[in-house]
Order: structure tokens, then C-alpha cells, then sequence
């Protein structure tokens, strides 16, 4: 099988997007998400293959790997927002947000480094979704300061396996 681009949150607006991009180019490419009707939908109008996984699920990687093992370049378009005043940010709140946004992408990095390193797509990573809501300007920063902890990490991430 040679190797494909993954789109992790492809059934999203922006993982369709580059999903479709993609398909114009003449990529082959691998689609993921947790929404099985949608993702099987959006699979047989690109003609690619998908997985059905949820990141939030312990050991989702697992289910991914057995469906794609070699790949060329990520796309991890997973995100949610969840605004709130702060004073009512729980600690829960913190550590799902670092999961979906944070923990999940490490996951999928560290199960594809190899694979990326050998099909010369190193540099080929990119984490959208949330952190174009984290940028929103119009938003006050109480009402999304889980999300810019996470991207703040996220930041960090990139630069230490760029």
C-alpha cells in the first residue's frame, strides 16, 4: 500500500475542505472521524478509504494504525470550542480540552513518526480546528482560556518535532 495522507476530523469543515482539495490534486489520502454516516458519505464521493474513530476514545490510534499504517503527511482537524466565563471553567473542562486538542494529535504524531520520516513528509503536519478559535480576536479571552492552554502547548509541540 503506499502511503496517504491522513485527515483526521475530515467529516468538519475544514477537514472536508482539504479533503476535497486533496481529491482535486489527485492525492490519495485516508479519512477519519467518529461520524460514521457522514465519513462513509464524504469516502465514496472522494473515492478514498476511511476509518471510523473517535479521539476521545482510549487507545483510538489502535483502530487507525490497523486500517493505515504508512503515511505522508497528517492533517489533525479534530476541535471543539467550549466557551464559558472562566469562573465557571472546571477542571474537567481543562483536561478534556487538552485531550482533544493536545494529547490525541501526540498520539498520532508518535504513532506515524517513523512512517513520516520515511516517506520524507517530517515536516508534513498540520493541526487546525481550534486553533483558528483560539486566533478569533472578537472572542474575549475569559471565554477561552482551556482552549488557549492548549494551543499554547500545541505551539510548543510544533516546534520541538519541527
Amino acid at each position: 500500500m503506499s502511503a496517504k495522507y491522513l485527515i483526521f476530523g475530515a467529516t468538519g469543515s475544514i477537514g472536508s475542505n482539504l479533503a476535497n482539495k486533496l481529491y482535486s490534486s489527485n492525492h490519495e489520502f485516508h479519512l477519519v472521524s467518529r461520524n460514521k454516516e457522514e465519513l462513509k458519505s464524504l469516502s465514496e464521493k472522494l473515492k478514498c478509504t476511511y476509518t471510523v474513530a473517535d479521539v476521545l476514545e482510549d487507545n483510538f490510534i489502535e483502530n487507525v494504525k490497523t486500517e493505515i499504517s504508512e503515511v505522508k503527511g497528517i492533517a489533525y482537524c479534530v476541535g471543539s470550542i467550549d466557551l464559558k466565563p472562566f469562573k465557571m471553567v472546571k477542571e474537567d473542562d481543562f483536561q478534556k480540552c487538552m485531550k482533544l486538542n493536545l494529547y490525541s494529535a501526540v498520539e498520532i504524531i508518535k504513532a506515524y513518526q517513523d512512517s513520516l520520516k520515511n516517506n520524507k513528509g517530517s515536516d508534513k503536519y498540520l493541526h487546525a480546528g481550534s486553533l483558528s478559535l483560539a486566533a478569533n480576536k472578537s472572542l474575549p479571552v475569559p471565554f477561552k482560556i482551556s482552549l488557549l492552554e492548549s494551543n499554547a502547548s500545541l505551539m510548543t509541540l510544533r516546534k520541538s518535532i519541527g
